[in-house]
């Protein structure tokens, strides 16, 4: 119970710290409602059960040992997120925002949510840090299930609960000018996180 506990707290304590995965469930749900915010939380939850898999068979290690494969994996996300960031600022000036619930193919989001989640380096090195020091010999097979699962759990629940306090703004016309501004401040953060991951190349 003490692993569990120790992978829930390190985990929800990274998954709540903003990143590029909150800031596109923050982009989705206010411009498209709950169900599209939703979608995409499932979209990151895939992301990172495919990391978890990485990690648990050490192939990410690999990836990491490989020259260049990190740069690679940074600048495309940079890349993927500058692209978020426009369309963010792009719909912030729209006069009509689509209704709750519509403005994507169901598909779309979670590919949306699923490419972020890839293209953050920082998911794979989170997860490795944190295995390398909890996994040991003594965790059984049983046990490192049921953490992948806590994994998965935690973040799936956290950027749905994002999702729904964002969407709680609404449709009522007195909220367009707050979903406006939200989508132009999320767009340039987007940006600011793509440059960040830019600047730690140099």
């Amino acid at each position: 119970m003490e692993f569990l506990l120790t992978i829930a707290v390190a985990h929800f304590l990274a998954v709540a710290s903003p990143g590029p995965d909150f800031f596109l469930v923050v982009r989705n749900a206010l411009r498209s409602g709950f169900r599209i915010g939703v979608l995409t939380s499932a979209g990151i939850m895939i992301g990172v059960a495919i990391q978890l898999l990485l990690c648990l068979s050490g192939l990410s290690l690999l990836l990491v040992a490989a020259p260049g494969g990190m740069t690679a994996i940074s600048l495309a996300g940079a890349a993927y997120l500058t692209w978020l960031g426009w369309q963010a600022i792009r719909d912030s000036r729209r006069q009509v925002f689509a209704p709750a619930g519509t403005g994507h193919a169901p598909g779309r989001p979670v590919r949306e949510g699923l490419l972020c989640n890839l293209s953050n380096p920082k998911a794979i090195l989170f997860f490795l840090g944190l295995f390398s020091v909890l996994l040991t010999p003594a965790i059984s097979v049983p046990l490192r299930f049921a953490a992948a699962l806590q994994i998965l759990a935690v973040n799936f629940l956290w950027f749905s609960f994002v999702a729904a306090m964002v969407a709680r703004t609404g449709r009522h016309p007195r909220f367009i000018r707050f979903q406006r501004a939200g989508l132009a401040l999320t767009g340039i953060v987007l940006w600011a996180l793509a440059a960040r991951l830019i600047w730690s190349l140099l």
